[in-house]
């Protein structure tokens, strides 16, 4: 898969330290897959939910982190569009 928009958590990972590796771990296991469908990113990880809004919402250290990515499997890429506190994330409606 291809990321765009991973200047979004490269910002997040300048404010937020301890964010940094469980991102670079995120980052590199999703460049390794090639999904097709939902079933493939839940094998991947089994904690990810869909949102109503078509978001995917991946769960980082443990629910400490949350970010928030649109998936096109057909082209191959995740778009990040957020990456949040697990408290600035549960303010939100994503």
């Amino acid at each position: 898969m291809r990321i765009v928009k991973w200047e979004i958590a490269e910002d997040f990972a300048r404010k937020q330290s301890r964010a940094r590796k469980p991102l670079e771990t995120w980052r590199a296991t999703v460049q390794a897959m090639s999904w097709r469908n939902i079933a493939d990113v839940r094998g991947t990880f089994n904690t990810v939910d869909y949102t109503k809004q078509g978001n995917f919402i991946f769960n980082l250290r443990t629910n400490a982190f949350r970010l928030v990515a649109r998936i096109d499997f057909t082209a191959q890429i995740v778009r990040l569009t957020h990456t949040l506190t697990h408290a600035e994330y549960d303010k939100e409606d994503f």
